[in-house]
């Protein structure tokens, strides 16, 4: 019985021990990051809502496409770090305004690029296997391959050339540490652009050929996402 005991004291210790180390592995002592990452976003702008009714059809399926970036990260701080960000991203939306009475879908791809606050709540624990990161930042992205087969550009206003406009966004991100090299993660984010970003300026008028004309009210493109990544410390 005694010798049963001290067998299973000894292995308790040795599980402790285990799970200690892999403990230490779990909690980064590395100051810089490399993400990979990639997902799906849905473009929100002046005629989202024309996907929902287009010729009697659902058609809000179309506006979720995919999107990808990578980034290059580092920390001030235990708890305040930053990263520079570059990605692309397809992009779906609609020409239904005004007079117009059918749909008329288009794509675009933008390339985008931020700067991010990264704040780590956690960051002052040690062996921490799971971390909750809140960031937001500034960036500006590129619009450009739009594809308008149908446009009616004497009822739609389009800049049919590639855009630059400047964005906004902010997010949550929850990151799994395997070892103290590598972790997973997932993104859930909220980007806003300037009106420019699907080439459609919501103040203006294609009749007055004048700016006063906001038929849909989004003076910003929202652009939601979601996203699964790797990050490597270094």
């Amino acid at each position: 019985m005694k010798k049963a005991i001290l067998i299973s004291l000894v292995a308790l210790f040795a599980t402790s021990s285990l799970f200690a180390q892999e403990g230490k592995k779990s909690s980064p002592e590395k100051l810089n990051f490399i993400t990979i990452q990639a997902g799906m976003n849905a473009l929100v702008g002046e005629n989202t809502r024309a996907f929902m009714y287009a010729e009697k059809d659902n058609h809000i399926g179309e506006i979720f496409t995919a999107q990808g970036s990578v980034s290059l990260g580092f920390k001030f701080t235990p708890m305040v770090g930053g990263r520079i960000a570059a990605g692309v991203s397809k992009n779906n939306s609609a020409g239904a305004w005004r007079t117009v009475h059918k749909i008329q879908r288009y794509s675009f791809t933008s390339v985008r690029a931020f700067a991010d606050i990264v704040f780590d709540p956690n960051g002052k624990k040690k062996n921490t296997i799971f971390t909750p990161l809140l960031y937001a930042g500034l960036g500006v992205a590129h619009s450009t391959g739009f594809q308008m087969k149908e446009i009616d550009f004497e009822k739609t206003h389009f800049l049919s050339t590639p855009t630059t406009s400047f964005g906004m966004r902010i997010g949550f991100l929850g990151l799994y540490h395997f070892t103290d090299a590598f972790g997973l993660f997932f993104d859930l984010g909220l980007e806003a652009y300037s009106d420019s970003y699907d080439a459609q300026d919501s103040r203006w008028d294609p009749e007055t050929k004048r700016k006063g004309y906001n038929p849909a009210n989004t003076p910003l493109d929202l652009l939601p996402n979601t996203s699964f990544g790797i990050q490597v410390n270094f």
